[in-house]
């Protein structure tokens, strides 16, 4: 469907033209995302470290929302380009992501559950991908009329995660080791643990800080 809409809006005169340049258009679209992937990631650390977890995936949602737009849009304003440019960005947006969210995880999961939260961000991820799988089947969205909408869906999880973060506090650890505010740790810690009691966590988080400074 796709390269019957890029052979129809940029090469419907020229199919010979189309013909040399068809698999170089097509592998840059899908080769786009991982190559964004890497980049993102390449940042994540960076990002995380300087603005802190929960302000860096928050702002992260700009990029997937430009994506969502341009690879929507790119059907009716007949421009195939506008699907490498947004699979190159939403795969910027996918590096930063998986970079940060398994490090939050890990660092607000106790420790009796910190592998199995950790896993379940690759759940979900998996998850994802069998839904948008099943988005493309025919009777749905995967038609000449209707496959463009899939790309609209970018917008659900934009929005939730827009909605349900301002509820999320931030890292303690990160809080304490980056911003050095024990109080503000402390808080957050409590709120995640649902017990007033945290000072052994605080503490422990605290000799690795002052390890990290040493080293």
């Amino acid at each position: 469907l796709i390269e019957k809409f890029i052979r129809e809006t940029s090469f419907a005169d020229d199919a010979e033209r189309f013909n040399a340049v068809r698999a170089w258009i097509w592998s840059s679209i899908v080769s786009a995302f991982p190559f964004g992937a890497i980049f993102g990631s390449l940042m994540a650390a960076t990002l995380s470290d300087k603005y802190g977890r929960k302000t860096t995936i928050f702002f992260n949602n700009i990029p997937a929302a430009i994506a969502g737009v341009l690879m929507t849009f790119a059907y009716p304003f007949k421009m195939w380009y506008l699907l490498l440019i947004g699979r190159f960005i939403i795969g910027v947006n996918a590096g930063i992501s998986s970079g940060v969210i398994t490090t939050i995880l890990t660092e607000i999961s106790p420790d009796n559950l910190r592998g199995m939260l950790g896993s379940c961000n690759q759940l979900f991820l998996t998850a994802a991908i069998l839904f948008s799988n099943v988005l493309s089947f025919e009777t749905i969205f995967g038609t000449e009329a209707r496959w463009q909408y899939i790309f609209g869906f970018t917008f659900f999880p934009i929005i939730t995660q827009l909605i349900l973060l301002r509820f999320c506090p931030e890292s303690p650890r990160y809080t304490l080791m980056f911003e050095h505010d024990e109080v503000q740790a402390e808080k957050d810690l409590r709120v995640l643990r649902e017990r007033v009691n945290v000072r052994d966590e605080i503490d422990a988080m605290k000799r690795e800080a002052i390890e990290r400074e040493v080293h």
